[in-house]
């Protein structure tokens, strides 16, 4: 076995966190350039793009 559920984990990639997404949105609606939303949230540049899309 691998470790993987055996240890108590879940393998793959965290779930994306909605907090951090809805308060990008807040900053690009307040006119805060998405990528900096992204920056000071600790989101990747595409994530915000594509969920403000």
């Amino acid at each position: 076995m691998c470790g993987g559920r055996g240890k108590g984990k879940r393998p793959g990639r965290q779930p994306l966190d909605l907090k951090k997404v809805d308060a990008a949105i807040k900053l690009i609606e307040a006119k805060t350039p998405p990528a900096e939303a992204a920056k000071q949230l600790s989101l990747g540049r595409s994530t915000v793009y594509r969920e403000i899309g």
